[in-house]
């Protein structure tokens, strides 16, 4: 087990993500946010992982504007998840995916 990977975790999800968009799944941003908050609960729920992600991180802070103080090591690990995917994914092209589907969509 080499640990959590950062590149590796974004990379997995932007496919994931455009992959939900072209089957049709994800129709919109909120469907996007709401995909993304699932798969970060999923990567914190174990204690283990949840303390490889902020090490990954380099989350040292235990304060964020967003929530505030975490109260455990998997909300630290989110928090600083968070704030990386949101950091990293390039969410104008994928509402761009989104608008080409509901096109395609249209022409038929």
């Amino acid at each position: 087990n080499k640990g959590f990977n950062k590149y590796a975790f974004v990379s997995d999800l932007e496919e994931e993500l455009k992959a939900k968009i072209e089957s049709g799944e994800i129709e919109d941003r909120d469907g996007i946010d709401e995909y993304i908050n699932s798969e970060l609960d999923n990567a914190v729920i174990y204690y283990r992982t949840a303390f490889e992600i902020a090490m990954e991180l380099n989350a040292t802070h235990f304060e964020d504007e967003t929530f505030g103080a975490p109260e455990n090591i998997s909300q630290h690990a989110y928090f600083a998840l968070y704030e990386y995917v949101n950091s990293e994914i390039d969410f104008n092209e994928l509402e761009e995916l989104i608008e080409a589907k509901k096109n395609e969509g249209e022409k038929v």
